[in-house]
């Protein structure tokens, strides 16, 4: 009897170590599922993190990329309106006034003419591009708008207040220009003032490749002078030293 109690109680104390045993078991296994979970989120967590840094650097680089190629554009090398500068304005330089790109689209029905006003001093004349319609009296317009004075600063009328075009025709290179009585009674007199209208009328009309010279009338009528101290009783000739 009481060697089947002692085998009872050995069996019993075997199946109490197996039991522990099994338990040992399970719990290391489940220790080490969560130790290799915690590794693989670990991981998972590092790639993560370098992904972003890695897009996070590319963002960066490409943002400073963007910058250094638009610190190298070129800046805009167009001149501005050097004309309110000169004291004078010659032929060529007259050309290279209003420069701006845009002005250079002229519509099929215009043509840009060059009209000169006095400078500030009364010394010089200075060029003023501007755009007339294209009509058979372009000579016309043109001096029509040489009446109408200049809109540039600096840059000062030449033809009296009140002044009419009455007529203009061009025969042998000569334009033969019909003022009305305003050219004479309204002009403010003195040498420098005279000769800066009439070399305003003939050097505007002596652009045209078909005038060399122009005769002045007032209300249909030859003139001898206009302030008393120019003769304009003939054509008169372009003035390269006014500009």
């Amino acid at each position: 009897m009481q060697a089947l109690m002692f085998l009872r109680g050995f069996g019993t104390k075997k199946q109490d170590r197996g039991r522990r045993n099994s338990f040992g078991q399970f719990v290391a296994m489940s220790v080490g599922e969560d130790v290799a979970k915690r590794r693989r989120a670990h991981s998972l967590a590092l790639y993560i993190g370098l992904v972003f840094l890695v897009g996070l650097s590319l963002f960066g680089c490409d943002k400073a990329t963007q910058k250094s190629l638009a610190d190298s554009k070129p800046k805009s090398s167009v001149n501005p309106d050097r004309s309110s500068s000169n004291t004078s304005t010659s032929p060529e330089k007259a050309q290279t006034l209003d420069s701006n790109p845009a002005s250079n689209s002229i519509p099929s029905n215009q043509v840009e003419v060059l009209l000169y006003f006095a400078d500030e001093q009364a010394q010089s004349l200075r060029g003023e591009k501007r755009r007339v319609s294209m009509t058979e009296g372009l000579a016309r317009e043109t001096i029509n708008e040489l009446i109408k004075g200049p809109t540039k600063s600096g840059y000062y009328a030449t033809i009296p207040d009140g002044t009419r075009l009455l007529n203009i025709s061009v025969s042998d290179n000569v334009a033969t220009v019909d003022f009305s009585k305003e050219f004479i009674d309204n002009h403010t007199g003195g040498s420098a003032g005279e000769r800066m209208t009439v070399y305003s009328v003939v050097n505007t009309l002596t652009e045209f490749s078909t005038i060399t010279k122009v005769l002045f009338l007032v209300e249909g009528q030859e003139v001898d002078t206009l302030a008393g101290h120019m003769d304009i009783g003939q054509p008169v000739g372009r003035d390269e030293v006014m500009l």
